[in-house]
């Protein structure tokens, strides 16, 4: 009897830990997934330049798909605030929008590409910085 309650709690306890797991892990995208990213840009700045991307995941209708996982890249210079990293994973809104902040140094002059996965399928976006010219 001892055995039986304890395999019982036992698998209680595994059984909460998988519905943890499940809710705080954002869906893999489906076959046919698309997602977007803006165009590229071009900017001039001598200080620090912060940009908000938004990523956004659709079905193959068009149809915006909700707590999909995203993972960002930041390639070269750079890195995403509030992550003070190059890495990210984060989850779409009830609107497909997955937004990250990205932050480039002043002193930096080229290009800095952003990329995004849901496995799937990827977008990149590229924003290339240029110093003022000096007189």
């Amino acid at each position: 009897m001892k055995l039986l309650f304890k395999t019982r709690n036992m698998l209680i306890a595994g059984g909460l830990i998988i519905l943890f797991l499940h809710l705080s892990c954002g869906t893999e995208a489906p076959a046919g997934a698309k997602i977007t990213m803006p165009a590229d840009t071009t900017i001039e700045a001598s200080e620090d330049v912060t940009f908000y991307i938004d990523a956004v995941v659709t079905d193959s209708n068009g149809t915006p798909m909700n707590d999909i996982d995203v993972e960002f890249f930041i390639c070269c210079v750079g890195y995403f605030i509030d992550y003070n990293n190059t890495y990210v994973k984060l989850k779409t809104d009830k609107r497909g929008i997955a937004r990250v902040g990205v932050l480039i140094p002043g002193e930096f002059e080229g290009d800095v590409t952003i990329d995004a996965t849901i496995g799937t399928a990827d977008a990149q976006t590229k924003i290339t910085k240029k110093l003022p010219a000096t007189q």
